[in-house]
């Protein structure tokens, strides 16, 4: 049984390839660059969050301007309003606090 499968796949199995490459081709390899940043689209980090009071909801991602863009964006768009970030509670609510457990009497 073993030969069997040993045989399948030493048949099936593509022959080694006969590609070889000139150092001038390898040269040139070794020197590609990736694409540089300015090709790559907009992270998170570079929108800004707003308010729209009108429609009374955050504004955020790809609908939101950039900060370069900010400025002349509010002009045109006066209700909308700068929303900052959400602070940080150092002592956070818990809606479902943990369960007291009962204490044991010894016996």
């Amino acid at each position: 049984m073993l030969a069997k499968i040993i045989q399948q796949t030493v048949h099936t199995t593509k022959p080694p390839s006969n590609f070889s490459l000139k150092d001038d081709q390898l040269l040139q390899m070794l020197a590609l660059r990736p694409p540089t940043a300015a090709t790559r689209p907009p992270t998170p980090e570079s929108k800004v969050t707003l308010w729209d009071s009108q429609r009374r909801c955050r504004v955020s991602g790809a609908a939101a301007p950039a900060p370069k863009d900010l400025e002349a964006f509010l002009r045109e768009n006066k209700h909308m309003q700068v929303r900052p970030p959400p602070a940080r509670n150092p002592n956070p609510v818990l809606l479902y606090p943990p369960r007291r457990r009962a204490l044991k009497s010894p016996p």
